[in-house]
C-alpha cells in the first residue's frame, strides 16, 4: 500500500489534517509524520482527537534537523516490515512500474493577522512579529536534507499582496516547485459558509521525474525560471508553466481558480447547496413558550447561546443574520466569535421570528429595524410583540452610512471590554428574559455548529475542559476542511491517481 507522509505546522485543532484523510483514497495509507503548534489549547484538542500531541516547538526557532522527517519517528502502528532508506524512502507503484520517493505533504496556516486589517490595527505584513515563524521557515527550506514533495499554504486574501507572499514565492522558484495561486470558498462548494481563502499550492519539480505521465517544461523554461525576480515569480505563479506539473484537465481547473473563475470542477463538486439547517445543532423554531415555561435543559441552552437583551437592544442594526430557511450563507466565523458582537461571524434567528422581527432585503440579508425588546413595560410580552410587527411591516431601510456610523462608534469600547453588557438605550426598558420566547431570541451559533460549516465530521470533539469561547476562538483560527480537502485533491493527484 501506498504511504503519504504529512507534516503539518502550525497544526492547530488539526482541519488540516482532517482536509488530508478526507482526499485520500483506501490504497493510500495516511502517516503524519509531524505536528507543531505552540497553542497549548489547540494541541489539547489536536491530541483529544487523534491521540498525538504536536510539538510544542515555536517554528520561528525551529532548526533544519527539527523538520527532516526520520523513518523512525513512524508511530508503532504506521510502520513497515521493510523500511526503505533514510535519505530516499522509495516504494513501487502498482500500474507504473517505477519506484518512486514517498511523498512528503506540508501543510501551513500561518498567522493571518499580519495580513488582516481590523479596527484596532492596520496590515503590518511581514514587519509583523507573527510573520516571522514564517520567514524563518522559508530560510530554513534551502538548508533542508528532504525537501518537501508537496505544499499546501492557506491564509486570508489579502497575503497574496504581501511581502511574505513575494517571499514565499522566490523560494519556492529557488528549489524548483511547480506554485499556483487560488482563491477558493466553501459556498463554491455547496456549504452555506463564506470562507474566503488564498491557497498556495506547490509541488517539487524534480519529484516529478518518476512520473513518465508529466512532462517537463523545457530547459530554456526552467533557466528563465531559475533566473527570474520573485516579482515575476508573483505573476509567474498562474502562468501556464506554473501549472505543466498537474494534468490538464488539473491545470485548467487551476487557472480559472487563480483569476476568480468558476471552475468547472468546483461547481461539479458542489452539487445541491446544502440547507444551513441540515448544520444545526439546536432548534428553537418549536419553542413559542416563555422562557419560564420551558424545561430546564431548554433555559440552559438560552443561558448558553441567546445574545442577552441589552445587547441586541444596542447592536440591532448592525447584527449579522441569517436563518436556517434562507439562501444566505453564513458568514466567516473569527476567534473573536462569542466574545464579540461586531464582525466576527453571523448570529440565528428561527425563521417564524425573522419573518415577525426583521425584514429582507434584495440580497438575502436580514435586518432588524428597531430593537424588538424594548417596550415601554417590562412585564408586558404583548407589547413585545406589537413592537415586533411595526418593525416588520416599516418600510424604512437600514441605511448602511448608519452602519457604518455605529461600527465606528461601538467597535472600539466592545474590543476593549468583550464582557461588559452594554446597557439598552436611554429611555427604553427592556422585557424581561423569561418573558421572551426561545423562538424569538437571536442566538449564537454553537462550537459544534461553527465546526460543521467549516467541515469538521461529526466525530470531531472537544475536550471538556475547552470552554464554549475557546472552541470559537480555536475554531476561527482553522481553516475549512471541506475547501482544502477539495484543493488536496488537486495537488495530489499523481499520488491519489485521480481517485
Amino acid at each position: 500500500m501506498m504511504q503519504l507522509h504529512h507534516v503539518e505546522l502550525y497544526s492547530g485543532v488539526g482541519g488540516m489534517r482532517l482536509a488530508v484523510q478526507a482526499a485520500l483514497p483506501p490504497h493510500v495509507q495516511y502517516v503524519c509524520r509531524k505536528a507543531f503548534d505552540v497553542n497549548t489549547n489547540a494541541n489539547r484538542v489536536y491530541e483529544h482527537n487523534f491521540n498525538h500531541a504536536p510539538s510544542v516547538l515555536s517554528l520561528e526557532h525551529c532548526t533544519a534537523a527539527d523538520l527532516y522527517v526520520k523513518q523512525q519517528q513512524q508511530q508503532q502502528q504506521q510502520q513497515q516490515q521493510q523500511r526503505p532508506t533514510l535519505l530516499q524512502p522509495q516504494q513501487h507503484v502498482e500500474g507504473v512500474g517505477v519506484s518512486r520517493p514517498t511523498p512528503l505533504l506540508w501543510t501551513l496556516s500561518p498567522p493571518c493577522q499580519p495580513y488582516t486589517t481590523t479596527a484596532n490595527s492596520k496590515q503590518a505584513d511581514a514587519q509583523d512579529a507573527r510573520a516571522g515563524s514564517l520567514a524563518h521557515l522559508l530560510q530554513l527550506m534551502p538548508q533542508l536534507q528532504q525537501l518537501p514533495s508537496h505544499i499546501l499554504l492557506e491564509n486570508v486574501p489579502a497575503f497574496h499582496a504581501s511581502h511574505s507572499h513575494q517571499q514565499l514565492q522566490a523560494v519556492l522558484q529557488q528549489l524548483g516547485y511547480h506554485a499556483v495561486d487560488v482563491v477558493l470558498c466553501p459556498s463554491q462548494l455547496g456549504v452555506p459558509h463564506l470562507r474566503r481563502r488564498h491557497y498556495t499550492l506547490a509541488k517539487l519539480r524534480h519529484w516529478q521525474r518518476a512520473h513518465p505521465q508529466h512532462q517537463q517544461p523545457p530547459a530554456h523554461q526552467q533557466n528563465h525560471s531559475s533566473s527570474s525576480s520573485s516579482s515575476s515569480s508573483s505573476s509567474s505563479s498562474s502562468s501556464s508553466s506554473s501549472t505543466d506539473a498537474f494534468s490538464k484537465a488539473t491545470a485548467a481547473q487551476l487557472q480559472q481558480l487563480a483569476h476568480g473563475q468558476p471552475a468547472a470542477l468546483v461547481t461539479a463538486a458542489a452539487g445541491q447547496p446544502r440547507a444551513l439547517r441540515s448544520y444545526l445543532q439546536l432548534d428553537w423554531s418549536q419553542a413559542s413558550q416563555p422562557l419560564r415555561c420551558c424545561d430546564a435543559a431548554l433555559q440552559q441552552q438560552v443561558a448558553r447561546y441567546a445574545l442577552p437583551l441589552p445587547r441586541v437592544g444596542r447592536y440591532f442594526k448592525v447584527l449579522d443574520l441569517v436563518a436556517p430557511g434562507s439562501s444566505r450563507h453564513s458568514n466567516c466565523f473569527t476567534k473573536g466569535y462569542g466574545r464579540s458582537i461586531l464582525g466576527t461571524g453571523s448570529y440565528l434567528l428561527e425563521d417564524a421570528a425573522a419573518q415577525l422581527l426583521a425584514r429582507q432585503d434584495s440580497r438575502g440579508r436580514w435586518h432588524l429595524e428597531r430593537d424588538p425588546y424594548c417596550s415601554s413595560s417590562s412585564s408586558s410580552s404583548s407589547s413585545l410583540f406589537g413592537a415586533a410587527r411595526q418593525a416588520a411591516e416599516s418600510s424604512q431601510p437600514c441605511a448602511s452610512a448608519e452602519q457604518h456610523s455605529m461600527l465606528q462608534q461601538h467597535a472600539g469600547d466592545v474590543m476593549r471590554d468583550p464582557e461588559q453588557q452594554p446597557p439598552a438605550g436611554q429611555g427604553s426598558s427592556q422585557v424581561a428574559e423569561a418573558d421572551v420566547p426561545p423562538l424569538l431570541r437571536v442566538r449564537c451559533f454553537t462550537p459544534r455548529e461553527v465546526a460543521s460549516l467549516q467541515g469538521f465530521p461529526a466525530s470531531f470533539s472537544f475536550p471538556e475542559a475547552i470552554s464554549d469561547r475557546q472552541a470559537y476562538a480555536l475554531l476561527g483560527n482553522s481553516v475549512s476542511v471541506d475547501a482544502v480537502s477539495f484543493l488536496v485533491r488537486l495537488l495530489l493527484e499523481d499520488v491519489i491517481g485521480g481517485a
